[in-house]
């Protein structure tokens, strides 16, 4: 499963044209560092494994969940 961020279109060039990552492209826009987009891009352009992928994602998850439920619970707390 290798390179399977390449076949999609996220390679060591950046994103390919016609691919799926351009496709998913031209809908958000401008990409973020740090984002989901930025990170498939990164691991496409080193050929990560499926390991180092979804470990990754669940990092970025993870991250972005943190800060959310701390909104949540100050907000409940407030109320």
């Amino acid at each position: 499963m290798g390179c399977v961020l390449s076949l999609l279109g996220w390679t060591q060039f950046g994103v390919r044209a016609g691919s799926i990552a351009a496709w998913l492209h031209s809908i958000i826009g401008n990409v973020l560092a740090g984002s989901w987009f930025a990170v498939l891009q990164s691991l496409g352009a080193t050929c990560a494994g499926l390991f180092t992928i979804l470990a990754r994602m669940a990092g970025w998850a993870f991250g972005f969940a943190i800060p959310v439920l701390l909104i949540i619970i100050a907000i409940s707390w407030l109320l």
